[in-house]
């Protein structure tokens, strides 16, 4: 029989797809973008019948119906490997149960969460068979399809077909197949305000030519990517391939001709939040996406020479704690590739490894200092003082790297925000540090 066959015998519609779910099924489905959306809607519409069922998933763009349609609280469990937009927005936030990861770890999740059924979504066939799992579902599909006994697919003719390594699978090796096109949803490029400028100029002015480079999602980094048309000869390995790293790559700016590791190649894990993006990235060979744990494997990011990696943080204490994804208790984001990357930085040749934030924010108690003496209670450590490399905000950097905690906490209160600076100093003479 040949693909053409196996293909048509394994087309199914939705709702023939939705009967193949069986009460206490644990559901994985693609990261991001590469979630399937009508296929989980429609388990969410079965969820009355089929009793509470196990989501799996990580970095959720899609508001599903079971997350925010209150008729079906107590009907679903949702497990994260990396909280995003879905579940802040979650009608039901008792069901929502963030891990805490290491994305280089993902494999090992995968081992211990046991997902009986995979949902995917994926452009047609190509010529000999094969699906492909898009520009999120690479990065995690691989090693999920070969621990489960279903696996589902949806067709979107809109879907990127991107290039990489562990990107796809035979029509042979589906359990189903549905046909479903639909728009994907847009995360608009966010605005640079006045302090990311401030904060990317102090960043940039240490990336030099030739560097390898990683940044996370947001308005600093479209603000760094904005300041390097300065520089030449830029390459990429990064877990997120961001929207704003396409100019560069069109002007010849990222190129990856210097790159000691997969020269010539833009080298990522997921990525595209807009439809430029998403075409950009449509069969692009100066692209290749890998599975996660790849990517964020500290030992591999370290062979990369001249590696600079950018990251976002929330909050960070006189010595040098960084903390990410939590406001006190309230989990708000994920661990992520953070520490993959800040110590795949420090074993670079000439690596180096920013963490970024504003010194201060606004309170309904008033503006508050980002910089503290100590974490409240609740505070996540993201990323250990002995990590750290570079703490920057708008006022400038601090070079921890190699330094007591001394002229840590100096380091520290010299780019906390003027007003908090000699109540820092003051609070760090009580406790020994100054």
């Amino acid at each position: 029989m040949n693909w053409q066959d196996i293909y048509q015998s394994k087309l199914v519609s939705i709702d023939d797809a939705v009967s193949l779910i069986r009460p206490g099924d644990q559901i994985f489905y693609s990261f991001g973008a590469s979630a399937p959306p009508d296929l989980i809607n429609a388990i969410s519409a079965k969820l009355p019948e089929l009793g509470k069922v196990t989501f799996q998933t990580g970095i959720s763009f899609y508001l599903h119906d079971y997350l925010y349609k209150p008729e079906y609280k107590g009907l679903f469990e949702h497990y994260t490997a990396f909280p995003f937009i879905s579940e802040r927005f979650c009608h039901d936030q008792e069901a929502i149960h963030p891990y805490s990861l290491h994305l280089s770890q993902f494999e090992s999740l995968v081992d211990s969460m046991k997902p009986d059924v995979l949902l995917c979504e994926c452009p047609p066939p190509d010529e000999n068979g094969f699906l492909n799992f898009s520009f999120y579902g690479i990065c995690c599909n691989d090693y999920v399809s070969k621990k489960v006994s279903k696996i589902i697919v949806q067709i979107n003719n809109n879907a990127p077909y991107v290039y990489g390594e562990k990107n796809g699978i035979h029509v042979s090796e589906v359990t189903a197949i549905v046909e479903k096109n639909h728009d994907y949803f847009e995360l608009p490029l966010t605005p640079i305000t006045e302090i990311e400028s401030k904060i990317a100029r102090f960043v940039v002015d240490r990336i030099g030519d030739e560097s390898t480079i990683q940044v996370g999602i947001g308005g600093l980094a479209n603000a760094i990517c904005s300041f390097l048309d300065c520089r030449k000869d830029l390459g990429i390995h990064s877990e997120m391939f961001v929207d704003a790293m396409m100019p560069l790559m069109q002007k010849g700016i990222i190129n990856g001709s210097k790159k000691s590791l997969h020269p010539g190649e833009a080298t990522v894990a997921f990525g595209g939040t807009t439809k430029a993006a998403k075409d950009f990235l449509h069969k692009n060979p100066t692209v290749k996406m890998y599975p996660v744990s790849y990517i964020n494997d500290s030992n591999i990011v370290g062979m990369n020479d001249n590696f600079v990696s950018v990251s976002n943080a929330i909050t960070a204490d006189l010595t040098g704690q960084v903390g990410s994804e939590s406001i006190g208790f309230r989990q708000y984001s994920g661990t992520g590739g953070q520490v993959d990357f800040v110590r795949g930085a420090r074993m670079s040749k000439n690596g180096k490894s920013f963490l970024a934030l504003e010194s201060c924010a606004n309170t309904k108690e008033g503006q508050i200092s980002k910089i503290v003496l100590s974490f409240p209670p609740g505070q996540v450590v993201t990323t250990t003082r002995s990590d750290v490399d570079m703490i920057v905000t708008e006022y400038g950097v601090a070079e921890l790297r190699n330094k007591c905690l001394r002229d840590r906490a100096k380091a520290m209160i010299a780019i906390a925000h003027p007003q908090f600076r000699d109540g820092l100093a003051r609070e760090a003479k009580i406790v020994g540090l100054l």
